[in-house]
């Protein structure tokens, strides 16, 4: 009667549990280079959205439906608007894209923890002897009783810190340095985690507005709006100093013209434009003005020679004054998260001494500090991974019959040459 082999194969089944998969999915450089590509193309495509879509102002879904709606009808405005289109970088499959991508990196950075914090804290002692011969940098040295303490005190003159290990054949050792350079991927990783979610909260939940004020104005009605108020004090205009080619009001504005010439006798020759045009050589320059109170083109014919805005403010919470700042155009006033940015002017808007109106920027979001924190941390990792070359030494010494033998071998990542002669170097302060 035939017989029915009924032995397992033993081969183990490969099929894991699908959290396993997702995870090692998640986890993978693969997957996360494929969600970058499609992120960085749809970014492409929001930035040039308001080319192809018409634009809706305000952000509210039944407004945007209802211009969709009437550009382009039925089904477009249904699919645009539940796209939400009209706000991109705010629309719930974005946002979802930049989760998925941040999910992705918080599971690299657990996955790879308890790795990472092995590489640079933990000790790896190599026990077999055939191990040794088969890394780039190896010796094998014979000695007397004093090898082994020679052994110990090159590697750390070498700049290891040092680890030992014993066992009932030898003494295991394990030397490192720079092993801090193993977290650098890992602290980049936790770096882009911030950088998205600063990118996310500054999309999603900016606050910009721009304001006005001429000197003793309020920036805003009440403290309502900003939990505080703010005070103009005044509002300064800073011209260049007088040179080649520039705009000037000659004779108290009777004239206006533009220095061809500033000549060593602190006169100039000046190209006379307006009402007629002509030419005017040693012009001394207290008839000469670089302000010039003319418009051309929708602007101040004088706006190339404006050097600097500078507003001085007062913050006031709860009807008091807390603070004082000058401000400029890269120098904001900062105060509970708002930060208020000198924008521009108005020189239409003047009180009675002819001061100008300043506009004023005010920003806030809770993303910043994310941002700038990624930043740091990005540069952290950047500089631990590329400027610092994590260096082993393994060694096994045995000692019987008065004699001692030395295995050593060396691994580094980068900077092969350097550390050849390093090796080279404790090989020699070990050898009798």
């Amino acid at each position: 009667m035939a017989q029915t082999d009924t032995r397992s194969s033993g081969k183990k089944s490969t099929s894991r549990d699908p959290i396993s998969r997702i995870w090692d999915t998640l986890k993978s450089m693969k997957f996360a280079i494929i969600l970058l590509l499609v992120i960085t193309a749809l970014t492409v495509v929001n930035l040039f959205a308001n080319e192809f879509i018409v634009p809706v102002r305000g952000g509210e879904p039944g407004l945007a439906y209802s211009v969709y709606n009437q550009e382009y009808g039925e089904p477009r405005a249904t699919i645009l608007t539940m796209l939400q289109m009209y706000s991109p970088y705010r629309s719930w499959w974005y946002s979802g894209l930049l989760g998925l991508l941040t999910l992705s990196l918080l599971v690299c950075v657990i996955d790879r923890t308890g790795l990472v914090w092995k590489l640079v804290t933990g000790s790896r002692f190599i026990a077999a002897e055939s191990q040794y011969d088969g890394h780039d940098h190896f010796a094998e040295l014979r000695g007397d009783a004093g090898m082994k303490e020679r052994a110990l005190e090159a590697i750390r003159k070498a700049g290891f810190s040092v680890n030992t290990k014993d066992t009932a054949k030898a003494t295991l050792v394990h030397g490192r340095r720079a092993s801090i350079a193993h977290s650098g991927a890992w602290i980049v990783h936790i770096g882009f985690i911030l950088l998205v979610i600063g990118g996310a909260l500054i999309a999603r939940g900016q606050y910009r507005e721009h304001v006005s004020g001429l000197p003793g104005d309020l920036l805003a009605a009440d403290e309502s709006a900003w939990g505080f108020n703010v005070r103009v004090n005044d509002f300064i205009i800073e011209y260049y100093p007088l040179r080649d080619g520039q705009y000037v009001s000659v004779d108290g504005g009777q004239r206006v013209g533009r220095i061809d010439d500033m000549l060593p006798d602190s006169t100039a020759n000046v190209e006379i434009l307006w009402p007629s045009r002509g030419f005017e050589e040693g012009v001394t320059l207290d008839r000469l003005t670089n302000r010039i109170e003319r418009r051309f083109g929708g602007g101040r014919l004088d706006q190339s020679n404006i050097a600097d805005y500078i507003a001085d403010l007062t913050v006031i919470e709860n009807g008091q004054e807390v603070m004082t700042k000058t401000i400029e155009v890269n120098a904001p006033l900062r105060h509970n998260g708002y930060r208020f940015y000198q924008s521009s002017f108005n020189d239409q808007r003047t009180d009675a001494n002819g001061t100008w109106t300043t506009v004023i920027e005010v920003r806030k979001d809770s993303g910043s500090p994310f941002v700038w924190a990624g930043i740091i941390v990005v540069s952290i990792g950047l500089m631990l991974g590329l400027y610092l070359a994590p260096r082993d030494i393994f060694a096994r010494i045995e000692e019987a019959e008065g004699e001692t033998r030395v295995l050593l071998a060396g691994v580094s990542k980068g900077r092969a040459a350097e550390f050849e002669q390093q090796f080279q170097t404790m090989v020699q302060r070990i050898q009798p």
